[in-house]
């Protein structure tokens, strides 16, 4: 909560509003004044334009404070013009004061009139995006964009779990669309002009301005008299453009039509360009002003005109996205409030004393690991690797467990090729996946005189060994090279491609870990051709999931296939190997982009928020696979009882996973445990639970942070119900 009112101002190009931003979040005092723009005032001059928007300013702020009873210094405005978000200038307001309007500090000029006070500037659209960001529920959304379309156009994305709008790096600026050009839909209209004074901008047709200038030119045009005569009382358009939608008047269609066309198509480039934007906000007063025929309108647009590859399975997938908030007006002085609560946070964190001098070094690590799928091994793979890292030595662990053929055929390839070869058996099943057996392999390692660019590790093995090599090879020397060649289903569609390395520690799966990207990973199928049925389950609960979340042609293909797939030979085939492509193609897509976890919303961590309590199991103890098998039958128990996932979906993967040999229920664990297991994926996941749960098969999920234990124990009872 707010400790002090804050004053709050929304400065538009056509009204100017203030008010008192309370410690309860609630607006006082609310009051409006029409905008002084230079189309009212067509006779002044930018400057004393600049000038009357300052003194507006710094009048209802001493108003304000005295018929709000308040000394509140904090001040917050949102303001329609071209920001620099990095130090607040005004670049340009041609909305206010037309096509010359140029720079303008007025932050600066108002805090020189009132030192008093702490200032906050920020354009009206980034006050709008940290408004609605601040109202949803960032479990659900992780990029969200909020369009305007009033006197003028803009738009903003914004990070949702943070607030953070990125921006340009030397100008401070993001989505000034009302600024670029556009082709519109109306035949003979001619190339109209934008406030800022080149022609042919989206402001020039489709903004309030805009929509004006269009309806005058098509009312000369046909000869419609009410629209000509517009120019007298411009505020009346939106009442005679709906009036005519109203009665089917076929000029008010086609405009309609010509604008809402251009707003789609400004949309459809933002989301393609930005994919992570999972919500489109829609505002300003031209949207509310031709409700309900605005949003009807684009919404059409969106649906008949859908975007390349990604929205046919959904039909009318992006309209879904988009949202058209009613009574916006407040919007920005809220964002406004927001963002003055912000400032003064960073004010308070950053106040240092005289003698403190800060540096700050940033560096962006390129990250780049080639992950090869074969049916074959070729020694010309290794050899591929090794002369990119330029090692002349290798330390080979093997687990114990891999056939001795197969182990030996990769040794032999790497005989070849290096000067030197050092092969180390690892007994996984004596050593367990602890500390211990990550110094085993730093002692090997030190015995080998291991160097930083003349050797290199490999890791021959299932999902314990290549996690341990993975953390020692992190730790020794502060990093080395190494390669992982997975020897299991499991690790060759999971632990084997992605980055995460570590061992279990003080009793927990994976207390003690790094991110460590592998130099190269070499996926052999032959290794799969030679599993137990165990060894195949176990790595099916993982193709499950990824599937779920990111390819329904995966599960499908699953689906067709369930009755081969727990027979080793089956991965000698080309459906067989497809199955497990997919899946790696489908990992690696949910890793790119999020490497390094700084977005915690995560749609693989499916099947990892229960996983761990029953992993804990003693003997017989469930491998990782058919613990996550268990945890996303209870997630879609959980899913169904919201109302988010279908019967007919969790049936059907219940289904799959039975007939995969995957439990779904393990009668040795409380929801208890269940619920302390989510406890502790809670904190690994930032202090929200951020639960994934399954809407539509392949599709990214939604995620949840206010489950109940009592919610748990339903869905777990209803699960030990269910046929097994």
């Amino acid at each position: 909560m707010p400790q002090s009112p804050t004053i709050v101002l929304d400065m538009g190009g056509t009204w100017f509003r203030s008010a008192i931003h309370g410690i309860d979040r609630q607006l006082m005092h609310v009051s409006r004044h029409p905008a002084f723009t230079y189309v009212v005032q067509d006779s002044a001059s930018v400057e004393e334009l600049q000038e009357f928007a300052a003194r507006f300013v710094l009048d209802e702020v001493s108003r304000l404070q005295a018929v709000g009873g308040t000394q509140s210094t904090q001040v917050g405005i949102s303001f329609g013009a071209a920001i620099n978000g990095h130090t607040s200038e005004i670049l340009n307001a041609s909305q206010l004061w037309g096509p010359g309007s140029g720079g303008f500090d007025l932050l600066h000029r108002l805090t020189e009139s009132r030192p008093d006070l702490a200032w906050t500037l920020i354009n009206d659209v980034s006050a709008l995006a940290l408004y609605f960001s601040s109202q949803l529920d960032v479990d659900s959304t992780t990029r969200m964009c909020v369009m305007t379309v009033s006197t003028g156009i803009a738009a903003r994305t914004v990070e949702t779990a943070t607030g953070r709008i990125p921006l340009s790096r030397n100008m401070g600026l993001q989505g000034e669309i009302g600024h670029l050009p556009v082709d519109f839909g109306i035949a003979g209209l001619g190339i109209l002009s934008c406030d800022c004074g080149a022609a042919g901008h989206l402001n020039a047709y489709a903004s309030g301005r805009g929509i004006l200038k269009v309806m005058k030119a098509v009312g000369a045009r046909v000869g419609k008299t009410d629209w000509q005569d517009l120019g007298q009382n411009p505020e009346l358009w939106p009442i005679v453009l709906t009036a005519g939608l109203l009665r089917g008047d076929p000029h008010a269609n086609q405009v309609l039509d010509a604008v809402t066309h251009v707003l789609a198509r400004a949309v459809h480039w933002i989301v393609t360009v930005d994919p992570e934007i999972d919500r489109v906000i829609i505002c300003g007063g031209v949207a509310e002003g031709l409700a309900p025929y605005f949003e009807q309108r684009l919404r059409d647009h969106l649906i008949k005109e859908p975007m390349y590859l990604q929205m046919e399975r959904q039909g009318s997938g992006l309209a879904q996205v988009v949202e058209f908030p009613k009574g916006s007006d407040t919007y920005p002085l809220l964002g406004a409030a927001i963002a003055a609560e912000k400032q003064e946070a960073r004010r308070t964190v950053i106040r240092l004393p005289p003698t403190l001098t800060k540096f700050r070094l940033t560096e962006n690590r390129w990250t780049e690991y080639e992950v090869m799928l074969t049916a074959k091994f070729e020694s010309s793979m290794l050899e591929n690797c090794l002369m990119a890292l330029g090692a002349q030595h290798a330390l080979v662990l093997i687990d114990r467990d891999v056939p001795k053929d197969q182990a030996s055929a990769y040794h032999s390839a790497l005989g070849t090729i290096l000067d030197q070869v050092t092969v180390a058996a690892v007994n996984i099943a004596a050593e367990g996946k602890d500390w211990r057996l990550v110094e085993s392999i730093l002692a090997r390692m030190e015995d080998a005189n291991f160097g930083r660019r003349t050797h290199v590790l490999v890791a021959l093995g299932g999902g314990t060994l290549l996690d341990a090599a993975g953390l020692a090879a992190g730790l020794y020397r502060r990093g080395v090279p190494y390669i992982r060649i997975p020897t299991t289903l499991l690790g060759l569609v999971d632990a084997g491609v992605g980055v995460k390395v570590g061992v279990n520690a003080m009793g927990i799966k994976n207390r003690i870990g790094l991110f460590n990207p592998p130099d190269a990973v070499i996926c052999d199928m032959q290794f799969v051709e030679r599993l137990n049925r165990e060894g195949i389950i176990g790595g099916l609960g993982e193709i499950v999931k990824i599937g779920l979340v990111a390819d329904v042609d995966l599960i499908e293909s699953l689906e067709r296939h369930w009755h081969h797939a727990l027979q080793n030979s089956f991965y000698g085939t080309p459906q067989g190997y497809g199955i497990v492509e997919r899946s790696i193609r489908a990992m690696l897509t949910q890793l790119s982009g999020n490497l390094w976890e700084s977005e915690l919303n995560r749609p693989a961590d499916l099947g990892h928020s229960f996983s761990q309590a029953l992993e804990s199991l003693p003997d017989p103890r469930l491998g990782h696979g058919k613990a996550v098998a268990i945890d996303i039958a209870l997630t879609l128990q959980l899913g169904q009882e919201r109302g988010l996932t279908s019967k007919a979906t969790v049936t059907r993967v219940l289904a799959l996973m039975q007939s995969l040999g995957l439990p779904t229920f393990e009668s040795r664990i409380s929801t208890v445990q269940l619920w302390a297991s989510l406890g502790d994926a809670t904190v690994h996941r930032g202090g929200r639970q951020r639960l994934p749960i399954v809407t539509d098969i392949g599709q990214k999920p939604v995620f949840l942070s206010d489950v109940k234990e009592s919610e748990i124990e339903a869905a777990w009872g209803r699960l030990k119900d269910w046929p097994h």
